[in-house]
Protein backbone atom coordinates (compact mmCIF):
# COMPACT_ATOMS: atom_id res chain seq x y z
CA UNK A 1 0.00 0.00 0.00
CA UNK A 2 1.33 3.27 -0.92
CA UNK A 3 4.60 2.02 -2.51
CA UNK A 4 4.41 4.85 -5.05
CA UNK A 5 4.31 7.56 -2.68
CA UNK A 6 7.99 8.36 -2.00
CA UNK A 7 10.28 9.13 -4.89
CA UNK A 8 13.47 6.86 -5.86
CA UNK A 9 15.74 6.90 -2.96
CA UNK A 10 19.12 5.54 -2.45
CA UNK A 11 19.92 2.86 -4.76
CA UNK A 12 16.79 2.74 -6.27
CA UNK A 13 17.36 4.92 -9.11
CA UNK A 14 20.29 2.20 -10.08
CA UNK A 15 17.97 -0.52 -10.06
CA UNK A 16 15.30 1.41 -12.51
CA UNK A 17 18.05 2.27 -14.95
CA UNK A 18 19.51 -0.72 -15.21
CA UNK A 19 16.01 -2.56 -15.70
CA UNK A 20 14.88 0.40 -17.97
CA UNK A 21 18.49 -0.63 -19.69
CA UNK A 22 17.93 -4.63 -20.39
CA UNK A 23 14.25 -4.24 -21.47
CA UNK A 24 15.48 -0.99 -24.37
CA UNK A 25 18.42 -3.35 -25.05
CA UNK A 26 17.50 -6.86 -24.74
CA UNK A 27 20.72 -7.69 -23.23
CA UNK A 28 19.88 -9.45 -19.93
CA UNK A 29 23.72 -10.29 -18.79
CA UNK A 30 25.07 -6.84 -18.98
CA UNK A 31 23.42 -4.28 -16.20
CA UNK A 32 24.54 -0.60 -17.34
CA UNK A 33 23.64 2.60 -15.71
CA UNK A 34 24.97 6.20 -17.61
CA UNK A 35 26.01 3.54 -20.16
CA UNK A 36 28.73 1.95 -17.79
CA UNK A 37 28.57 -1.42 -16.55
CA UNK A 38 27.43 -1.77 -13.19
CA UNK A 39 27.47 -5.22 -11.66
CA UNK A 40 27.65 -3.78 -8.29
CA UNK A 41 24.69 -6.58 -7.71
CA UNK A 42 24.24 -9.66 -9.07
CA UNK A 43 21.81 -10.33 -11.81
CA UNK A 44 18.71 -11.76 -10.03
CA UNK A 45 18.61 -8.81 -8.13
CA UNK A 46 17.26 -7.24 -11.47
CA UNK A 47 15.87 -9.94 -12.85
CA UNK A 48 13.20 -10.61 -10.74
CA UNK A 49 11.83 -7.02 -11.43
CA UNK A 50 11.78 -7.70 -15.23
CA UNK A 51 8.60 -9.28 -15.78
CA UNK A 52 6.75 -6.49 -13.61
CA UNK A 53 7.84 -4.02 -14.93
CA UNK A 54 7.48 -5.73 -18.64
CA UNK A 55 3.40 -5.77 -17.63
CA UNK A 56 2.84 -3.36 -15.58
CA UNK A 57 5.34 -0.40 -16.54
CA UNK A 58 8.75 1.15 -14.74
CA UNK A 59 6.94 2.86 -11.45
CA UNK A 60 8.32 3.37 -8.46
CA UNK A 61 5.50 1.04 -7.27
CA UNK A 62 6.29 -1.68 -9.75
CA UNK A 63 9.80 -1.60 -8.87
CA UNK A 64 9.13 -1.75 -5.06
CA UNK A 65 6.47 -4.76 -5.21
CA UNK A 66 9.26 -7.28 -5.65
CA UNK A 67 11.17 -6.33 -1.93
CA UNK A 68 7.53 -5.99 -0.52
CA UNK A 69 6.19 -9.69 -1.57
CA UNK A 70 9.93 -10.51 -0.18
CA UNK A 71 8.96 -8.86 3.40
CA UNK A 72 5.94 -10.61 3.34
CA UNK A 73 7.07 -14.10 2.65
CA UNK A 74 9.42 -13.44 5.16
CA UNK A 75 6.89 -12.66 7.66
CA UNK A 76 4.69 -15.90 7.36
CA UNK A 77 8.05 -17.56 7.42
CA UNK A 78 9.10 -16.61 10.43
CA UNK A 79 5.61 -17.44 12.08
CA UNK A 80 5.91 -20.77 10.75
CA UNK A 81 9.08 -21.06 12.42
CA UNK A 82 8.03 -19.67 15.21
CA UNK A 83 4.85 -22.34 15.40
CA UNK A 84 7.57 -24.74 15.22
CA UNK A 85 9.54 -23.76 17.70
CA UNK A 86 7.97 -22.57 20.34
CA UNK A 87 3.93 -22.92 19.58
CA UNK A 88 1.45 -20.85 17.67
CA UNK A 89 0.72 -17.80 19.93
CA UNK A 90 4.80 -17.34 19.93
CA UNK A 91 4.75 -17.96 16.11
CA UNK A 92 2.17 -15.37 15.70
CA UNK A 93 3.65 -12.60 18.08
CA UNK A 94 7.05 -13.12 16.47
CA UNK A 95 5.48 -12.21 13.03
CA UNK A 96 3.77 -9.67 14.60
CA UNK A 97 6.76 -8.21 15.98
CA UNK A 98 8.70 -8.57 12.62
CA UNK A 99 5.39 -7.24 10.51
CA UNK A 100 5.67 -3.71 12.59
CA UNK A 101 9.44 -3.17 13.17
CA UNK A 102 9.68 -0.21 11.71
CA UNK A 103 12.98 -0.46 9.73
CA UNK A 104 11.85 -4.28 8.43
CA UNK A 105 8.64 -2.29 6.88
CA UNK A 106 11.25 0.90 5.65
CA UNK A 107 13.50 -1.70 4.07
CA UNK A 108 10.62 -3.94 2.70
CA UNK A 109 9.35 -0.87 0.83
CA UNK A 110 12.45 -0.16 -1.06
CA UNK A 111 13.67 -1.28 -4.51
CA UNK A 112 16.82 -3.48 -3.70
CA UNK A 113 18.42 -6.54 -2.63
CA UNK A 114 18.11 -6.30 1.21
CA UNK A 115 14.82 -7.90 1.50
CA UNK A 116 15.60 -11.03 -0.89
CA UNK A 117 19.17 -11.71 0.83
CA UNK A 118 17.10 -11.35 3.78
CA UNK A 119 14.31 -14.07 2.55
CA UNK A 120 16.93 -16.15 1.11
CA UNK A 121 18.60 -16.60 4.60
CA UNK A 122 15.46 -17.21 6.77
CA UNK A 123 14.43 -19.92 4.39
CA UNK A 124 17.38 -21.88 4.08
CA UNK A 125 16.85 -21.64 8.13
CA UNK A 126 13.44 -23.04 7.74
CA UNK A 127 14.57 -26.10 5.42
CA UNK A 128 16.82 -27.22 8.20
CA UNK A 129 14.25 -27.13 10.93
CA UNK A 130 11.85 -28.86 7.99
CA UNK A 131 13.80 -31.38 8.03
CA UNK A 132 17.16 -30.82 6.32
CA UNK A 133 18.79 -31.12 10.15
CA UNK A 134 17.46 -34.99 10.01
CA UNK A 135 19.29 -35.47 6.51
CA UNK A 136 15.83 -35.60 4.54
CA UNK A 137 16.66 -35.08 1.22
CA UNK A 138 14.20 -33.14 0.14
CA UNK A 139 15.27 -30.57 2.81
CA UNK A 140 18.61 -30.92 2.59
CA UNK A 141 18.52 -30.52 -1.54
CA UNK A 142 15.87 -27.41 -0.64
CA UNK A 143 18.49 -25.99 1.74
CA UNK A 144 21.82 -25.92 -0.68
CA UNK A 145 19.74 -25.19 -3.64
CA UNK A 146 18.18 -22.21 -2.16
CA UNK A 147 21.21 -20.74 -0.91
CA UNK A 148 23.13 -21.17 -4.21
CA UNK A 149 20.09 -18.89 -5.66
CA UNK A 150 20.06 -16.57 -2.85
CA UNK A 151 23.69 -15.58 -3.78
CA UNK A 152 23.03 -14.27 -7.03
CA UNK A 153 20.24 -11.65 -4.88
CA UNK A 154 23.02 -9.82 -3.40
CA UNK A 155 26.10 -11.95 -3.09
CA UNK A 156 27.29 -15.02 -1.13
CA UNK A 157 26.39 -13.73 2.14
CA UNK A 158 23.59 -15.42 2.81
CA UNK A 159 24.63 -18.97 2.04
CA UNK A 160 27.79 -18.36 3.79
CA UNK A 161 25.97 -16.91 7.02
CA UNK A 162 23.07 -19.10 6.92
CA UNK A 163 25.92 -22.31 6.51
CA UNK A 164 27.94 -20.38 9.55
CA UNK A 165 24.96 -20.24 11.40
CA UNK A 166 23.95 -23.58 11.11
CA UNK A 167 27.49 -25.20 11.53
CA UNK A 168 27.92 -22.98 14.95
CA UNK A 169 24.63 -24.49 16.35
CA UNK A 170 25.48 -28.28 15.17
CA UNK A 171 29.09 -27.90 16.47
CA UNK A 172 27.95 -26.70 19.79
CA UNK A 173 24.97 -29.51 20.20
CA UNK A 174 27.32 -32.05 19.00
CA UNK A 175 29.74 -31.13 21.89
CA UNK A 176 26.76 -30.65 24.61
CA UNK A 177 25.43 -34.21 23.72
CA UNK A 178 28.66 -35.73 23.47
CA UNK A 179 29.67 -34.52 27.16
CA UNK A 180 26.32 -35.73 28.60
CA UNK A 181 26.92 -39.12 26.54
CA UNK A 182 30.05 -39.81 27.54
CA UNK A 183 29.61 -39.33 31.11
CA UNK A 184 26.92 -41.95 31.10
CA UNK A 185 28.47 -44.49 28.80
CA UNK A 186 31.68 -44.50 31.31
CA UNK A 187 32.73 -48.19 30.85
CA UNK A 188 30.65 -49.06 27.38
CA UNK A 189 32.33 -49.95 24.57
CA UNK A 190 29.77 -47.75 22.32
CA UNK A 191 32.00 -45.02 20.20
CA UNK A 192 30.28 -41.68 21.37
CA UNK A 193 32.00 -40.05 18.84
CA UNK A 194 30.57 -42.01 16.27
CA UNK A 195 26.83 -42.14 17.47
CA UNK A 196 26.63 -38.45 18.25
CA UNK A 197 28.60 -36.00 16.15
CA UNK A 198 27.80 -37.93 13.12
CA UNK A 199 23.08 -37.11 14.43
CA UNK A 200 24.68 -33.33 14.48
CA UNK A 201 26.07 -33.24 11.03
CA UNK A 202 23.61 -34.98 8.79
CA UNK A 203 22.64 -31.70 6.70
CA UNK A 204 26.20 -31.73 5.87
CA UNK A 205 28.35 -34.94 6.34
CA UNK A 206 26.02 -37.75 5.15
CA UNK A 207 25.47 -38.78 1.66
CA UNK A 208 22.28 -36.63 1.38
CA UNK A 209 24.56 -33.60 2.67
CA UNK A 210 26.97 -34.28 0.12
CA UNK A 211 24.15 -34.79 -2.80
CA UNK A 212 23.08 -31.15 -1.50
CA UNK A 213 26.09 -29.62 -1.33
CA UNK A 214 26.95 -31.12 -5.29
CA UNK A 215 23.41 -29.33 -6.52
CA UNK A 216 23.72 -25.90 -4.39
CA UNK A 217 27.08 -26.16 -6.47
CA UNK A 218 26.03 -26.91 -9.99
CA UNK A 219 23.37 -24.17 -9.62
CA UNK A 220 25.87 -21.84 -7.85
CA UNK A 221 28.18 -22.24 -10.90
CA UNK A 222 25.24 -22.50 -13.86
CA UNK A 223 24.48 -19.05 -12.38
CA UNK A 224 27.79 -17.68 -11.80
CA UNK A 225 29.51 -18.81 -15.32
CA UNK A 226 25.95 -18.11 -17.32
CA UNK A 227 26.70 -14.22 -17.70
CA UNK A 228 30.90 -15.17 -18.63
CA UNK A 229 30.00 -17.64 -21.75
CA UNK A 230 26.74 -15.37 -23.14
CA UNK A 231 29.18 -12.24 -22.52
CA UNK A 232 32.63 -13.45 -22.35
CA UNK A 233 33.61 -11.29 -19.77
CA UNK A 234 34.59 -12.11 -16.41
CA UNK A 235 33.81 -8.61 -15.40
CA UNK A 236 30.15 -10.04 -13.09
CA UNK A 237 32.46 -12.59 -11.15
CA UNK A 238 35.49 -9.96 -10.54
CA UNK A 239 32.92 -7.71 -8.78
CA UNK A 240 31.23 -10.78 -7.08
CA UNK A 241 34.40 -11.42 -5.57
CA UNK A 242 35.32 -7.65 -4.67
CA UNK A 243 31.77 -6.55 -3.42
CA UNK A 244 31.24 -9.86 -1.24
CA UNK A 245 34.06 -11.34 -0.01
CA UNK A 246 37.17 -9.29 0.25
CA UNK A 247 35.06 -6.63 1.39
CA UNK A 248 34.23 -9.14 4.29
CA UNK A 249 38.10 -9.71 5.19
CA UNK A 250 39.69 -6.69 3.33
CA UNK A 251 36.94 -3.92 3.72
CA UNK A 252 37.85 -0.80 1.75
CA UNK A 253 34.70 1.00 2.73
CA UNK A 254 31.90 1.71 5.31
CA UNK A 255 33.84 0.94 8.08
CA UNK A 256 33.02 1.24 11.26
CA UNK A 257 33.57 0.74 14.68
CA UNK A 258 33.25 -2.74 16.35
CA UNK A 259 30.25 -1.72 18.47
CA UNK A 260 28.02 -0.75 15.38
CA UNK A 261 25.50 -3.25 15.19
CA UNK A 262 24.89 -2.97 18.82
CA UNK A 263 24.13 0.45 18.15
CA UNK A 264 22.13 -0.68 15.01
CA UNK A 265 20.48 -3.78 16.28
CA UNK A 266 18.51 -1.06 18.83
CA UNK A 267 17.71 1.14 15.83
CA UNK A 268 16.34 -1.75 13.89
CA UNK A 269 14.18 -3.07 16.81
CA UNK A 270 12.34 -0.16 17.13
CA UNK A 271 9.72 0.42 18.55
CA UNK A 272 9.86 -3.21 20.39
CA UNK A 273 13.67 -2.43 22.11
CA UNK A 274 12.69 -2.39 25.30
CA UNK A 275 10.63 -6.05 24.75
CA UNK A 276 13.56 -7.03 22.85
CA UNK A 277 16.42 -6.20 24.99
CA UNK A 278 13.90 -7.77 28.15
CA UNK A 279 13.42 -10.75 26.05
CA UNK A 280 17.09 -11.27 25.57
CA UNK A 281 17.38 -11.25 29.34
CA UNK A 282 14.39 -13.50 30.20
CA UNK A 283 15.16 -15.80 27.14
CA UNK A 284 16.71 -18.56 30.07
CA UNK A 285 12.75 -18.89 31.08
CA UNK A 286 11.73 -20.68 27.95
CA UNK A 287 11.96 -24.62 28.51
CA UNK A 288 15.84 -25.75 28.09
CA UNK A 289 16.20 -27.63 24.83
CA UNK A 290 16.59 -27.45 21.03
CA UNK A 291 14.31 -24.74 20.24
CA UNK A 292 15.31 -22.17 22.73
CA UNK A 293 19.54 -23.15 21.93
CA UNK A 294 19.04 -22.72 18.15
CA UNK A 295 17.29 -19.48 18.33
CA UNK A 296 19.72 -18.43 20.75
CA UNK A 297 22.58 -19.45 18.42
CA UNK A 298 21.82 -18.84 15.76
CA UNK A 299 20.90 -14.78 16.67
CA UNK A 300 24.02 -14.68 17.89
CA UNK A 301 25.99 -16.17 15.00
CA UNK A 302 23.84 -13.60 12.56
CA UNK A 303 25.59 -10.72 15.16
CA UNK A 304 28.81 -11.74 15.11
CA UNK A 305 29.26 -13.07 11.65
CA UNK A 306 28.42 -8.97 10.63
CA UNK A 307 30.51 -7.38 13.49
CA UNK A 308 33.65 -9.93 12.11
CA UNK A 309 33.56 -8.17 8.87
CA UNK A 310 34.93 -4.70 8.83
CA UNK A 311 32.62 -3.33 6.49
CA UNK A 312 29.62 -2.06 8.15
CA UNK A 313 26.62 -0.53 7.00
CA UNK A 314 23.22 0.29 9.03
CA UNK A 315 20.95 -2.17 6.86
CA UNK A 316 23.50 -5.27 6.83
CA UNK A 317 22.40 -6.25 10.07
CA UNK A 318 18.42 -6.72 8.77
CA UNK A 319 19.01 -10.67 9.18
CA UNK A 320 19.20 -9.86 12.62
CA UNK A 321 15.86 -8.71 12.73
CA UNK A 322 13.25 -12.14 12.69
CA UNK A 323 15.73 -13.66 14.97
CA UNK A 324 15.24 -10.85 17.61
CA UNK A 325 11.13 -11.27 16.80
CA UNK A 326 11.49 -15.14 17.05
CA UNK A 327 12.50 -14.57 20.80
CA UNK A 328 10.76 -11.69 21.46
CA UNK A 329 7.52 -14.09 20.47
CA UNK A 330 8.40 -16.73 22.11
CA UNK A 331 9.51 -14.82 25.48
CA UNK A 332 5.95 -12.40 25.34
CA UNK A 333 4.48 -15.67 24.72
CA UNK A 334 5.67 -17.56 27.74
CA UNK A 335 4.96 -14.35 30.09
CA UNK A 336 1.66 -13.81 28.96
CA UNK A 337 0.65 -17.69 29.75
CA UNK A 338 2.32 -17.68 32.99
CA UNK A 339 2.43 -14.31 34.43
CA UNK A 340 -0.28 -14.48 37.10
CA UNK A 341 1.66 -17.29 38.76
CA UNK A 342 5.33 -16.05 37.85
CA UNK A 343 6.93 -12.82 38.53
CA UNK A 344 8.11 -11.13 35.74
CA UNK A 345 8.89 -7.40 36.90
CA UNK A 346 11.04 -7.55 33.68
CA UNK A 347 9.26 -8.17 30.93
CA UNK A 348 6.33 -5.74 32.73
CA UNK A 349 8.29 -3.39 33.02
CA UNK A 350 9.37 -3.55 29.04
CA UNK A 351 5.77 -3.49 28.49
CA UNK A 352 5.58 -0.69 30.44
CA UNK A 353 8.20 1.70 28.51
CA UNK A 354 6.53 0.76 25.39
CA UNK A 355 3.36 1.66 26.20
CA UNK A 356 4.98 5.00 27.18
CA UNK A 357 6.86 4.79 24.14
CA UNK A 358 3.77 4.75 22.31
CA UNK A 359 2.20 7.70 24.35
CA UNK A 360 5.50 9.86 24.04
CA UNK A 361 4.78 8.66 19.70
CA UNK A 362 1.76 10.33 20.05
CA UNK A 363 2.84 14.04 21.64
CA UNK A 364 5.64 13.68 19.17
CA UNK A 365 3.55 13.16 15.98
CA UNK A 366 1.43 16.46 17.12
CA UNK A 367 4.52 18.76 17.66
CA UNK A 368 5.91 17.24 13.89
CA UNK A 369 2.75 18.54 12.82
CA UNK A 370 2.12 21.67 13.78
CA UNK A 371 6.13 22.92 14.35
CA UNK A 372 7.62 21.22 11.89
CA UNK A 373 5.59 19.78 8.59
CA UNK A 374 2.65 22.84 8.86
CA UNK A 375 -0.17 21.06 6.73
CA UNK A 376 -3.59 22.20 5.81
CA UNK A 377 -6.25 22.20 7.77
CA UNK A 378 -7.94 18.84 6.60
CA UNK A 379 -4.45 17.13 6.90
CA UNK A 380 -4.04 18.72 10.05
CA UNK A 381 -7.34 17.44 12.02
CA UNK A 382 -6.23 13.74 10.50
CA UNK A 383 -2.84 14.13 12.28
CA UNK A 384 -4.00 15.36 15.54
CA UNK A 385 -6.46 12.83 15.54
CA UNK A 386 -4.02 9.80 14.93
CA UNK A 387 -2.06 12.14 17.49
CA UNK A 388 -4.60 12.11 20.41
CA UNK A 389 -6.08 8.23 19.98
CA UNK A 390 -1.94 7.53 19.99
CA UNK A 391 -1.39 8.84 22.98
CA UNK A 392 -4.48 7.78 24.59
CA UNK A 393 -3.20 4.17 23.61
CA UNK A 394 -0.03 4.69 25.28
CA UNK A 395 -1.67 5.98 28.59
CA UNK A 396 -4.13 3.23 28.50
CA UNK A 397 -1.29 0.68 27.95
CA UNK A 398 0.04 1.61 31.14
CA UNK A 399 -3.17 1.67 32.87
CA UNK A 400 -3.77 -2.08 32.29
CA UNK A 401 0.03 -3.12 32.78
CA UNK A 402 -0.92 -1.60 36.13
CA UNK A 403 -3.93 -3.45 36.39
CA UNK A 404 -2.21 -6.79 35.59
CA UNK A 405 -4.17 -7.41 32.47
CA UNK A 406 -1.32 -8.05 30.19
CA UNK A 407 -3.02 -9.75 27.26
CA UNK A 408 -5.01 -6.85 26.60
CA UNK A 409 -1.99 -4.68 26.80
CA UNK A 410 0.01 -6.34 24.18
CA UNK A 411 -3.02 -6.65 22.04
CA UNK A 412 -3.49 -2.96 21.70
CA UNK A 413 0.01 -1.69 21.74
CA UNK A 414 0.35 -4.48 19.01
CA UNK A 415 -2.59 -2.78 17.14
CA UNK A 416 -1.14 1.08 17.62
CA UNK A 417 1.74 0.41 16.43
CA UNK A 418 0.74 -1.23 13.09
CA UNK A 419 -1.94 1.72 13.00
CA UNK A 420 0.95 3.94 13.63
CA UNK A 421 3.20 1.99 10.54
CA UNK A 422 0.67 2.27 8.19
CA UNK A 423 -0.60 5.63 8.75
CA UNK A 424 3.40 6.73 9.07
CA UNK A 425 3.97 5.02 5.33
CA UNK A 426 1.24 6.04 3.90
CA UNK A 427 0.05 9.82 5.22
CA UNK A 428 3.09 10.31 6.98
CA UNK A 429 5.20 9.60 3.81
CA UNK A 430 2.81 11.69 1.61
CA UNK A 431 3.34 14.48 4.35
CA UNK A 432 6.95 14.19 4.11
CA UNK A 433 7.35 13.80 0.24
CA UNK A 434 5.35 16.92 -0.59
CA UNK A 435 8.72 18.63 1.27
CA UNK A 436 11.16 16.84 -1.54
CA UNK A 437 11.54 19.02 -4.78
CA UNK A 438 13.45 16.10 -6.78
CA UNK A 439 10.69 15.10 -9.19
CA UNK A 440 9.38 18.67 -9.70
CA UNK A 441 12.01 19.78 -10.69
CA UNK A 442 13.11 16.97 -13.22
CA UNK A 443 9.96 17.71 -14.48
CA UNK A 444 10.25 21.37 -15.04
CA UNK A 445 14.06 20.64 -17.08
CA UNK A 446 12.56 18.01 -19.19
CA UNK A 447 10.32 20.62 -20.37
CA UNK A 448 12.61 23.35 -21.06
CA UNK A 449 14.88 20.50 -22.52
CA UNK A 450 12.53 18.70 -24.89
CA UNK A 451 14.22 20.03 -27.88
CA UNK A 452 17.76 20.00 -26.75
CA UNK A 453 19.53 16.98 -28.39
CA UNK A 454 20.90 14.74 -25.74
CA UNK A 455 24.79 15.27 -26.72
CA UNK A 456 24.23 18.92 -25.68
CA UNK A 457 23.03 17.99 -22.25
CA UNK A 458 25.59 16.85 -19.00
CA UNK A 459 25.26 15.89 -15.95
CA UNK A 460 28.03 16.84 -13.63
CA UNK A 461 27.94 13.42 -11.10
CA UNK A 462 25.95 10.72 -10.53
CA UNK A 463 22.25 10.77 -9.41
CA UNK A 464 20.36 7.79 -11.16
CA UNK A 465 17.33 9.30 -9.94
CA UNK A 466 17.56 12.26 -11.43
CA UNK A 467 18.44 10.65 -14.62
CA UNK A 468 15.28 8.57 -14.08
CA UNK A 469 12.84 11.40 -13.57
CA UNK A 470 14.05 13.33 -16.56
CA UNK A 471 13.25 10.54 -18.36
CA UNK A 472 16.09 11.05 -20.93
CA UNK A 473 18.93 8.77 -22.04
CA UNK A 474 22.64 8.58 -23.40
CA UNK A 475 23.47 12.11 -21.32
CA UNK A 476 27.25 13.02 -21.20
CA UNK A 477 27.99 12.26 -17.42
CA UNK A 478 30.80 14.17 -16.25
CA UNK A 479 33.09 13.55 -13.28
CA UNK A 480 35.65 16.43 -13.61
CA UNK A 481 35.98 20.29 -14.30
CA UNK A 482 38.25 18.89 -17.09
CA UNK A 483 35.73 17.17 -18.73
CA UNK A 484 33.47 19.76 -18.23
CA UNK A 485 35.78 22.15 -20.51
CA UNK A 486 36.03 19.63 -23.27
CA UNK A 487 32.17 19.29 -23.32
CA UNK A 488 31.56 23.56 -23.91
CA UNK A 489 34.57 23.51 -26.54
CA UNK A 490 32.71 20.70 -28.37
CA UNK A 491 28.79 22.31 -27.63
CA UNK A 492 29.26 25.94 -26.79
CA UNK A 493 25.78 26.08 -26.89
CA UNK A 494 25.24 22.94 -24.38
CA UNK A 495 23.26 22.61 -20.82
CA UNK A 496 24.48 21.47 -17.60
CA UNK A 497 22.20 19.74 -14.66
CA UNK A 498 24.54 19.67 -11.29
CA UNK A 499 24.44 19.48 -7.87
CA UNK A 500 25.37 23.14 -6.80
CA UNK A 501 27.61 21.80 -3.44
CA UNK A 502 29.44 19.20 -5.72
CA UNK A 503 30.07 22.01 -8.74
CA UNK A 504 30.82 24.11 -5.73
CA UNK A 505 33.50 21.76 -4.59
CA UNK A 506 35.32 21.03 -7.41
CA UNK A 507 35.66 24.00 -8.84
CA UNK A 508 36.90 27.62 -8.87
CA UNK A 509 34.85 30.72 -8.96
CA UNK A 510 35.59 31.59 -12.27
CA UNK A 511 35.31 28.87 -13.78
CA UNK A 512 31.24 28.67 -12.51
CA UNK A 513 31.19 32.29 -13.52
CA UNK A 514 30.27 31.43 -16.93
CA UNK A 515 27.94 29.45 -16.18
CA UNK A 516 24.12 30.46 -15.81
CA UNK A 517 21.30 29.58 -14.37
CA UNK A 518 18.20 28.00 -16.30
CA UNK A 519 15.61 27.09 -13.50
CA UNK A 520 17.06 25.99 -9.92
CA UNK A 521 15.97 23.31 -7.69
CA UNK A 522 13.80 24.70 -4.60
CA UNK A 523 14.64 24.37 -1.45
CA UNK A 524 13.02 20.48 -0.06
CA UNK A 525 14.21 17.85 2.11
CA UNK A 526 16.59 16.00 -0.06
CA UNK A 527 18.65 13.70 0.54
CA UNK A 528 21.96 12.53 0.10
CA UNK A 529 22.45 15.91 -1.93
CA UNK A 530 22.34 19.37 -1.93
CA UNK A 531 20.39 21.33 -4.63
CA UNK A 532 19.94 21.11 -8.14
CA UNK A 533 20.21 23.46 -10.95
CA UNK A 534 19.73 23.38 -14.80
CA UNK A 535 22.58 25.77 -16.43
CA UNK A 536 24.25 26.77 -19.50
CA UNK A 537 27.18 28.15 -20.74
CA UNK A 538 27.28 32.00 -21.01
CA UNK A 539 27.57 33.26 -24.62
CA UNK A 540 31.04 34.31 -25.95
CA UNK A 541 33.11 32.48 -22.71
CA UNK A 542 35.09 29.64 -22.19
CA UNK A 543 36.73 28.11 -19.74
CA UNK A 544 40.57 28.55 -19.98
Amino acid sequence: MGLSIRSLWGPEGRWALIVKGMLQSGNYFVPKVYGIIDFDKPLLSHWIMLPLVRSFGLTESVLRIPGALAGIATVLLIFVIGKRLFGTVAGVLASLVLMTSAMFVFWARVASAELFNLLGIWFMFWCFLAGAQEGRLKYVLLLYGSGAIAAFFKGPVAPALSVSALLSYSVITAVLRWKDVKSQDKGSESNPYRRFFGKEFLWIASWQGLAGVFVGTVVFLFLLLLPVLITGSWLGVQLMWKENVLRFFSPFDHRGPVYTYLVYGVMFSAPWTFLVVGSLLEIKRLDAGEPRRWTALVATAIFLFFTLSGSRRSYYILPLVPALALITGAVVSRWLETAKKNAWRLMQSAAFATSALIAIAGVSILYAIIYLYPVSAAYRYYFIAVSLSTLLAGLLGMYLLIRRKEKECIALIFLFVFLLDLGGFTAGMQLVEGRRTLRAFCSEAARQLANVEAERIGLFGEDASLLFYLKRANLNVFYSIEQIKKFQKDHPDGFLIADLEVLEEFSKPEERAILQAVMTQEPGMNENRGQYALLRFAPETSLR
